[in-house]
């Protein structure tokens, strides 16, 4: 397991519900393939408590991209991120 800090390229909505996100970290690159997990902390306190697992899209040169819906605290928390 890989633990590192990645700073947010974008966080768009796609359609709906739907949202689709670039972070950049050299690590996370190299390490990561599409298919695998990232397990994201999205939020700043303790609330909510667990990190929430998304599957990796895409994985660029220091980026890794994914895909999400908003269902619950966790992923609306998310969806409120910005640069």
């Amino acid at each position: 397991m890989i633990q590192s800090a990645a700073k947010i390229i974008f966080n768009t909505r796609v359609t709906g519900q739907a949202f689709h996100m670039g972070v950049s970290s050299s690590v996370l690159s190299r390490e990561s393939k599409p298919g695998q997990f990232l397990t994201i902390r999205t939020g700043d306190t303790r609330d909510p408590l667990l990190r929430r697992p998304f599957s990796i899209h895409r994985v660029r040169k220091n980026q890794v991209e994914i895909f999400y819906e908003v269902v619950g605290k966790g992923s609306t928390l998310l969806s409120q991120k910005t640069r």
